[in-house]
């Protein structure tokens, strides 16, 4: 796990710096503050940028589209890059990626390409080999753009997706807190006031279980209580195993949804890797580690050793292992003449699979939401009220 740090340093200039650093510990990150050309003049460990690091490791996506964007339409009106990198410092707010790219500006100053620039800074390792391939070409400025566009796509999609389960999961929360809430103030109320009832009562099953398990709770509450809280950890935990995964795939629309915005992403940088001359499975390889899915990575790398063996690319995707909505979109894009047009009018065609996918699913999951609630407001009723009601009108 890699802690944050917050440091001040100097440029082999004598530019006083300041920013976050991230390291293993504190010696890892004098070392690497060093290796990018600063001199350290402090650093202080920081516990809140380490648990946003810990929680999402990777860039922010806006802000890394927004500079990819602002790189590209400065290289193709052939601007200052050194300017591009001082100015975008300014307007991005990713603290990670703000650190990024202070040592991309340091790496550049010191005679490096955009490429060897970026693989210091840490960016992804496909994108600084979309922009080194694109060198060639000169075409660096549309290679920054449309990684840019990449990026917003899918960071759009992760967010269209993720939006869907919101309501769910924000009611079921609300639920597990009212539940809780019922255990420990209602229950041993609801137990007090019968036990002052001059009534004959007669507890059903449920009730008997539930005024049990209620009052064992509140004599163990300190224990019980961290249970309580640690379960919804283990749940989240559960949910992003590759276990619940392998569940979810069960479900033909999360499946087609989770397939088609993986492979379109995959093919898009396939497109911009080809499109800059980049070789058969260098490009296969970089889209493979790139690949969400174990299935799109494997494919991806049978491509490549597919390839390097002599196949065609048509001839090729038929025997990598890609469903079948891939393989076909390919070797159309082949026989078209225009492999990248091709390639991107498939991209296109499977984010809009996708978005029409992911509306039909908003509508069954508003439905799963209603249950959810109904089924929530029944609980509480019957943790409530019910006890109460039941056994009163039982002795009468």
């Amino acid at each position: 796990m890699e802690l944050a740090f917050i440091y001040q340093a100097r440029t082999p200039r004598g530019k006083g710096i300041s920013g976050v650093v991230y390291a293993r510990n504190r010696s890892l990150a004098f070392g690497k503050l060093k290796k990018n050309g600063f001199a350290p003049q402090g650093l202080a460990f920081s516990l809140g940028a380490t648990v946003k690091n810990l929680i999402n490791p990777d860039f922010n996506p806006p802000d890394l589209a927004r500079f990819y964007t602002t790189m590209g339409r400065r290289i193709e009106n052939n601007r200052s890059f050194l300017e591009g990198l001082d100015s975008a410092v300014e307007f991005v707010s990713d603290e990670k990626l703000r650190q990024a790219i202070m040592v991309m500006r340091q790496s550049s100053q010191e005679g490096q390409d955009p490429r060897e620039a970026m693989l210091a800074a840490e960016l992804p390792a496909r994108d600084a080999m979309v922009i080194a391939a694109a060198q060639s070409s000169g075409s660096t400025g549309q290679a920054f753009q449309s990684l840019a566009r990449e990026i917003r796509q899918s960071y759009e999609l992760r967010r269209s997706v993720s939006a869907i389960f919101k309501m769910p999961a924000f009611m079921a929360f609300l639920m597990y807190g009212f539940f809780y809430g019922a255990l420990i103030f209602v229950a041993p109320n609801t137990i007090k006031f019968l036990a002052q009832t001059n009534l004959k009562l007669h507890l059903d099953t449920f009730n008997q279980s539930y005024f049990d398990f209620a009052t064992w709770f509140n004599a163990n509450i300190f224990i019980a209580s961290c249970v309580y809280v640690a379960i919804p950890f283990f749940v989240v935990a559960f949910l992003k195993s590759p276990t619940f995964s392998r569940m979810k795939d069960r479900w033909p629309r999360l499946r087609a949804i989770s397939e088609k915005s993986d492979q379109a992403v995959l093919w898009n940088s396939y497109a911009l890797l080809y499109n800059a001359n980049m070789m058969a499975r260098e490009a296969c390889a970089m889209c493979a580690r790139s690949a969400k899915r174990v299935d799109s990575r494997e494919a991806f790398l049978r491509l490549g050793r597919l390839m390097e063996s002599g196949r065609t690319l048509d001839e090729s995707i038929a025997l990598a292992g890609f469903p079948k909505f891939v393989s076909t979109g390919v070797k159309s894009a082949v026989s078209g003449g225009n492999v990248v047009d091709g390639l991107g009018d498939m991209v296109k065609n499977l984010d809009e699979d996708v978005v029409a996918l992911t509306d039909s699913l908003k509508e069954n999951v508003k439905i799963m939401a209603t249950m959810i609630t109904a089924a929530g407001v029944g609980l509480l009723f019957s943790v409530t009220y019910y006890p109460l009601v039941s056994t009163v009108l039982s002795a009468l």
